[in-house]
């Protein structure tokens, strides 16, 4: 008996051995966290529509392991770093799963259970210097949100959150965030605001960009892109465009022909499959219709605004001349003011810096200072000299013999002209026919009312043919006495 009791108290002191290895306290093992494991994930900075100050922060573990949070801080910089008040005492993130850190509790927030952690800073969450520091128990920097300037994303009158892209990136980098677009997670029923508290984030929209407000004239092919629009999550895309004049388009990179002047608001539509984004510019479009048609650069005397320049408005609708610029290559301008109507003509007098020797181009400009229309010429211009566009687009000169004014009926001020018409035209002296005018009239439409022998009107007027018959008799009569009455006498004094 006394053998098996000894036995007994041998294994009983065994066992009691073996047990104190497993119940024996041990230093943990510490934990190796690196930047990223652990990230920012959501942040309500603009509050909700309770208070202003139910602000909060969620973090996420991004890793398979359970992570603690003990010694951790969180600082804020609005231009000085400081720490957010935050006891993470025995807290940890579960692998894969949120930590949620607010001011205020359920009973006065809209979230529907209370944070992880509660802190005693009020308003920790900057709407316009934001940035947002995390830090390791050795004293590591393991994430951050915010750039010290506006938030990165969210709506403050929407109250949609802040969130982290699913590939979190840099933090302080805008394109690894998006604005919430939709509500689910720890949240009141009743709440309206655009959050994902203690839950995944929202998908995050696409961003559409539709490039710079663009101008051009009609008949122009305007270039419109889109390739700065992303998805967040690298999600394909569809684009679709709305020119504003009832016409649309698609693909990433298109082009449009706008047929009358305007301004236009052009949609760009960007879809992910699951949300839309928007973006808008303005196309502003100017007539294409007008054109330079003659240039009067070198008057006899003093050019001193005795030059001018007329354009012609070759299209149907009256067009706006208002800050629209008459320039020469040197950069001289002329402002024009008032309207020109459809298949009308204006002349812009009082011009005093065109060139006439060497090279020039005259252009006429847009408000904006894009060249609608160029003419150039070179070379020593005669004075009275006029460069003239033909019906087929070519040019000429006149041959100048001392006129100063232009062979077209000018308006006395650049505001709304006078339809042209064939019964309307104006008249240049005689003297500045072109060298190279054919015969046809129909080969120089621009007005003028040429006359020449053989033509159509022309021939020699009804004075003048009476002097050359009476000349034509007077020659007749003198060849009767020179040849034939000298003859005729002497064959008289012979006799029969």
């Amino acid at each position: 008996m006394a053998k098996i009791q000894s036995q007994i108290k041998i294994v009983t002191l065994g066992a009691i051995f073996l047990l104190s290895f497993i119940f024996i306290p041990y230093p943990a093992k510490a934990q190796t966290v690196n930047p990223g494991d652990v990230v920012i994930n959501e942040l309500m900075w603009m509050g909700s529509s309770i208070s202003d100050a139910d602000e909060w922060i969620e973090l996420r573990n991004t890793t398979v392991n359970e992570i603690s949070l003990e010694g951790w801080r969180i600082t804020k910089n609005t231009g000085t770093e400081t720490n957010i008040n935050i006891d993470f005492n025995e807290k940890s993130v579960f692998p894969g799963r949120f930590f949620l850190i607010s001011y205020k509790n359920a009973d006065n927030s809209i979230l529907s259970i209370n944070p992880d952690v509660q802190t005693t800073t009020t308003n920790f969450l900057s709407n316009d210097k934001l940035k947002i520091t995390l830090y390791d128990i050795n004293n590591k920097i393991i994430d951050v949100a915010g750039d010290g300037k506006n938030p990165l994303a969210g709506d403050r009158n929407l109250k949609a959150s802040m969130e982290r892209n699913k590939i979190p990136g840099d933090g302080s980098a805008k394109e690894n965030w998006h604005t919430a677009t939709d509500s689910y997670g720890y949240l009141d029923i009743e709440a309206t605001e655009l959050c994902t508290p203690g839950d995944e984030n929202s998908t995050a929209a696409p961003v559409a960009e539709a490039g710079e407000n663009l101008w051009g004239i009609t008949g122009q092919i305007l270039e419109f892109d889109a390739s700065a629009s992303f998805d967040p999550e690298n999600d394909p895309l569809t684009f679709s465009w709305d020119f504003g004049d009832g016409t649309t388009g698609a693909d990433i990179k298109t082009s449009h022909i706008y047929q009358k002047s305007g301004t236009y608001i052009v949609v760009l539509s960007v879809s992910d499959g699951t949300l839309i984004a928007q973006d808008e510019i303005e196309v502003t479009i100017y007539s294409g219709a007008l054109a330079i048609i003659e240039i009067y650069p070198n008057p006899p005397g003093n050019d001193a605004n005795q030059e001018w320049v007329m354009i012609k408005n070759f299209g149907d609708e009256a067009v706006n001349l208002d800050d629209w610029e008459i320039k020469d290559a040197k950069g001289y301008s002329k402002k024009l003011a008032g309207e020109i109507v459809g298949d009308a003509e204006l002349t812009i007098e009082g011009i005093s810096f065109l060139n006439n020797s060497g090279e020039e181009t005259v252009y006429l400009c847009l408000p904006n200072g894009g060249i609608v229309n160029q003419v150039s010429y070179s070379g020593n211009v005669a004075e009275g000299a006029i460069y003239y566009r033909d019906d087929q687009g070519s040019w000429h000169w006149t041959t100048p013999i001392n006129s100063t004014k232009s062979s077209t009926t000018k308006a006395k001020k650049t505001t709304t002209t006078k339809k042209s018409s064939s019964k309307t035209t104006s008249k240049i002296a005689s003297a500045l026919v072109p060298k190279a005018l054919a015969a046809d009239e129909a080969s120089y439409n621009l007005g003028k009312d040429y006359r020449f022998i053989g033509e159509k009107g022309g021939g020699i007027s009804k004075p003048n043919r009476l002097l050359v018959w009476i000349l034509i008799i007077l020659g007749i009569i003198l060849i009767v006495f020179i040849f034939v009455f000298p003859r005729v006498k002497s064959a008289m004094s012979r006799g029969p």
